[in-house]
């Protein structure tokens, strides 16, 4: 299943529904895991966090980040899960491309007056903190 195009600094949401061999909605017998390929370079393996094992059941989602460890090109997702004796995998692609920033966009800023200078204090995405200064704020 083809996701789109994004931009680093974005999220991409990968969404696994499990079934058994009959093509029932089930649990799986264990965590789903995702793999994220960019080209022929594995980037990122995690476990798939479920949404809601009551009324939704045997559905999970991961919200991935695009920051630092990803470069822009073509990207694979394989997400892999087993309930009773069949082994299911899903493929997602998408591409990333030019645009954007690693750190993602900012989410908080404060202005920070000294007397010598004045600065801007900035908190992004990634959870970097970065702290400005230069010309003057009015």
């Amino acid at each position: 299943m083809w996701l789109g195009q994004s931009q680093l600094g974005t999220y991409l949401d990968f969404w696994l529904q499990c079934t058994d061999a009959d093509g029932v909605k089930s649990m799986p017998d264990y965590v789903p895991w995702l793999k994220v390929w960019i080209g022929s370079d594995l980037v990122q393996t995690l476990e798939m966090p479920v949404i809601d094992k009551v009324s939704q059941v045997g559905l999970f989602c991961e919200h991935l980040f695009l920051g630092n460890q990803f470069s822009l090109g073509q990207g694979t997702a394989e997400m892999h899960y087993r309930v009773g004796g069949k082994f299911g995998i899903e493929t997602r692609t998408f591409e990333i491309i030019a645009g954007g920033h690693t750190d993602g966009q900012t989410l908080g800023m404060y202005w920070y007056p000294k007397p010598d200078v004045e600065y801007v204090v900035f908190q992004s995405e990634s959870g970097k903190i970065t702290k400005g200064k230069g010309a003057r704020v009015t």
